[in-house]
């Protein structure tokens, strides 16, 4: 067996990965997953991609509710990110379930519900 090392390496997104190896050596990678971005993108759709990430993430549960409210960039409309500093609490999305609470608020603002709220408040003052 050759005694030089193999790299390997693949790129992900906007992310090069490199891993050097020696004969014989295994090595368990971490993967980065980014959170999925709402800006351009249907509420529904952007709820469908927050689930996927959520099964393949290694981020504990009591940190998935808070990475993604700060993943929310500010000018998003209708300032989700803005809305849901300012009406939840932080240790409500540093729960076990902060993500889950996170989503419930969303559905509140961004769902069907929230959308259909917009309409009365801009259609009737």
């Amino acid at each position: 067996m050759s005694d030089r090392k193999r790299v390997h390496w693949a790129i992900i997104g906007d992310t090069l990965i490199i891993c050097v190896l020696s004969p014989g050596e295994i090595v368990e990678m971490a993967m980065r997953i980014n959170p999925p971005e709402l800006k351009n993108k249907a509420y529904d759709r952007y709820k469908q991609e927050l689930s996927a990430r959520k099964e393949i993430t290694e981020l504990p549960q009591n940190k998935q509710g808070m990475a993604i409210a700060l993943t929310l960039a500010e000018e998003d409309d209708p300032g989700i990110r803005e809305n849901i500093f300012d009406e939840m609490t932080l240790d409500g999305l540093k729960d076990a379930d902060g993500l889950k609470k996170l989503i419930t608020f969303m559905d509140s603002k961004l769902g069907k519900d929230g959308l259909t709220s917009l309409i009365r408040d801009l259609n009737f003052g």
